[in-house]
Parts: structure tokens; sequence; C-alpha cells
């Protein structure tokens, strides 16, 4: 790690005596390189400026994020998400940054929402906020074998104080990475329990059906939910480290709302990256078990069901006049289960706000169904839980508002003395409920295998 306080002081000082500083309330930021890359260590660490971790792995791309603290937290309140989309640019683009490594892609916001930002979370979401997005106080990255942190604090601090801040970090990361931590409280679950049982699922799908039939919607996705009573948390590190040697082409995240909610997946799907005017999202729907991929591209049911979620983000787009080009229907594959994926790519003006369009996307058709506004009226009629964060966007947007975001799916949620799974099915007319009952289970069994090794 670089640590040069006259460095620092000279750069910052500029700044602050500049005709681009402005007295006020705004966020700065400096970024160093670091010769460290086993940041996650730190998640299992007690420590007050290691609270609110959020962690994401992309081994297949060679990424990996994890930050820490919350210097300025962002939430609805009483505001439309329209403005809180436009005050949320607004302030990042506020955001002064000094950056002496040679990484330029650093997020600067964290953060994600519920599945649907409009229902209120109770019962075992009670306590996560619905919408929370974050600047942190300290941020590690590591992007193609470039390591760096980056601090955030007040631009109203004199030089010295800001300093002050940037040591105190760096103390805490020679201590890190000085007496790594390892920690190996294996998980026991017991007292498996399903929230639905087969014939109320079955009776779901048929009212589903009902409502195809009679042209309300097209496909709706209804979810199930598996709990288990847990002696203990666990050490999170080892499951991350599962969770990424097994799916090494998905997105692993963790976090931690609080001391008793946590929680951590692997997701295979993007909803949205945006990289300049650049924009990529994935349709990904449709699956058969592993074994039976080759026959997924010939299985009209399962076209029909992805072909509809393709529809569903176009038109999305549409709405922001956007014209979309699809790559080949491909088959993505995991551990146990395999997945049709379509690549849509769009090109995008700096003008528009990519939060409007991930919220445009979301729920996403794959999660939701087609249209959204009918197919949430049916699931919040169906299911008589919340899905809380399960299903909801989660990432980052760096100062150039480039930014990634992804579905959380295939997850473990912590709570207290409980673990719970939840996985869930796309209906469409030709839908088989015991086919559909089969493949939650194998949603859920790819993730519950890896926490229980």
């Amino acid at each position: 790690m670089i640590r040069n306080k006259k460095k620092f002081i000279d750069s910052y000082s500029r700044y602050i005596s500049s005709k681009d500083f402005i007295s006020s309330n705004r966020t700065f930021s400096y970024t160093t390189s670091l010769s460290w890359d086993k940041f996650e260590s730190c998640i299992d660490i007690e420590h007050p400026k290691l609270k609110n971790i959020f962690f994401v792995n992309k081994l297949s791309k060679k990424f990996k994020m994890l930050s820490a603290g919350k210097h300025k937290s962002f939430s609805l309140d009483n505001k439309s998400k329209d403005q809180f989309n436009y005050n949320l640019k607004k302030y990042i683009k506020d955001i002064h940054s000094i950056n002496h490594s040679n990484e330029t892609n650093i997020p600067a916001i964290v953060g994600g929402q519920n599945f649907d930002i409009n229902k209120k979370n109770d019962d075992i979401w009670s306590n996560v906020p619905r919408l929370e997005y974050w600047i942190p106080k300290i941020l590690f990255l590591d992007n193609n074998g470039i390591s760096t942190v980056t601090h955030f604090f007040d631009t109203v601090l004199e030089p010295d104080n800001a300093y002050e801040i940037i040591d105190h970090n760096c103390s805490l990361i020679d201590s890190l990475i000085k007496n790594e931590f390892t920690s190996n409280k294996n998980i026991i679950i017991d007292n498996e329990k399903n929230h639905i049982d087969k014939k109320k699922f079955s009776n779901s799908i048929n009212e589903i059906k009902r409502k195809i039939k009679s042209k309300k919607v097209s496909k709706v996705v209804i979810s199930n939910i598996i709990s288990f009573d847990i002696e203990q948390r666990p050490s999170f590190v080892p499951l991350l480290e599962n969770l990424t040697k097994n799916y090494s082409n998905c997105s692993v995240f963790y976090k931690k709302f609080n001391d008793s909610q946590i929680i951590i997946g692997a997701t295979p799907e993007l909803i949205i990256k945006k990289t300049k005017n650049e924009l990529q999202t994935n349709a990904l729907a449709g699956s058969k078990p592993i074994e039976n991929k080759d026959e997924l591209l010939s299985d009209s049911k399962i076209i029909e069901e992805h072909d509809i979620v393709v529809k569903g983000i176009i038109d999305n787009l549409k709405s922001f006049n956007l014209k979309s080009t699809t790559d080949n229907k491909n088959i993505f594959e995991l551990k146990n289960i395999s997945h049709i994926i379509t690549k849509i790519n769009s090109k995008v003006d700096d003008r528009i706000n990519p939060l409007d369009i991930l919220d445009s996307l979301v729920p996403t058709p794959a999660l939701c169904g087609y249209p959204k506004k009918e197919s949430l009226k049916m699931i919040n009629n169906l299911e008589d839980y919340g899905r809380g964060r399960y299903a909801g966007p989660i990432g980052w947007i760096n100062l150039d508002m480039n930014c990634e975001f992804y579905a959380a799916i295939r997850t473990a949620y912590f709570n207290k003395n409980k673990l719970y799974f939840y996985g869930g099915a796309g209906i469409v007319i030709n839908s088989n409920a015991e086919q559909e009952w089969d493949e939650i289970e194998r949603k859920i069994n790819a993730i519950k295998e890896i926490i229980n090794e």
C-alpha cells in the first residue's frame, strides 16, 4: 500500500484551493495502490470500521470488491424514486477524487433494493430497509490483478485532518494484512420446512394459467422458501470461498444488514451493465438439469418462457428510445442446472440516468413475469410472504455513472437462528406443476448443498 502523506496533502491542498472547490459538505475520494488482495478475510472480523460490509467476487472476470462502513447513506424518505435517482446522480457528479493508482473503474456508490420497492419489509425482512445506497468509508478493489484502496471523507476537512482518517484506515489495513483472520465455524442446519406445500403450489399454478388464458399475463414467476434452524452463525469466509469455487461464472455476494441479518449468494443474472455509452442486460430464463442441457434449445415451453423475458426487457428499453440488438441464445451452465441466456446490447446517451433504466427493468421479467404490473399483483396475491431483498438488484455505480447491477438470486438469508433459501419458477401456459416444483428445488439445492458441505 502506498502511504505518502506529502503527496496526499499536496494534491488535496491544491484541490481545496482551486476554483472547483465549493465550501460545502461534499464527498472526497482518495485512491492508492494496494499490495494485498485477500481483503475478504475481514468479513468475519468484529471491528467498528468493518461494519456494513458488502462484498462481491466475480472470479471469471477477475473482479472482487469489498466496501466497509458508511460515509454517507441515501434513502427514499418521502421522495419519489425518480427524485431519488436524480438526487443520487447529482451527488455522484459532485464527488471529487484523487486517484494515485492505475485503476480507473472505482465504485463510489454501492447498495441495492427490494424485489418490490413499493412493498414494506416485515416479518423475516423487518429492520432491513427496502432501499439502501451508500458511499462506503473504505473500498477495497481487485480488478484484473490491480488492487486498490479508496478512502471517502468530507471536503470540509483540513488537509491534516483528512490525512488522519487515511492514516487510521491504513493502520487498520496493516493489521489485517499482518494478522489475516481465519475462522471455521461450521453451520449445522436442522428442522427443514417448506413454506408452501405442493398442493398450494399446484393451486397457484392453476390460478396463473387462468390469468394467462384470459390474456391478463403471459408469464408469472412464483417462489417458495425453505427454512432451517441453525445453532450458530457460521464463518462466512469459507462459505464464500466454496460458492466462488463452485460458481466461478457467477457473482458471489455478501451483504451484512446488521448483526442478525445477512444475505449471501451466487447470482448468474446480470440486470444491467453500463460502460460509457454501452449498455448490456441479460435475459436468463428457462432451465433444465445440467445433464439435460442439450434439450434446452429445442424445448418449446422453455423457449416460450425465455422469449417472453427477452420481449419484456426490449419493451422496457424502448421506453428510453434505446435500440437493442440481441445475441443468439446460448446455454449458461452451472453446477446442477443450466439456463438459456440471451445478451441484449444497446447504445445509451449519458443524459439518461442508468438508475432510471434499472427501475424500468426490475422486477425483471425473469423473476416477476410479463407484463410487470399484472404479474406483480398476482405474486402479491398468491404469496403470503415478502420477498424482501431476494431477487432485488444489488450493485454499484462509479464516478462516471458506469454501473453494474445483478439480481440477488440463489441466495441464503440468515436471520438470527434461522436460515432461509428462496427459489422461483416461471409459469407459462404449458407449465407442469411437478416439473416447476423440481426446478425450484434444484435452484435452492444449488446453494444449500454448498452451505451445508
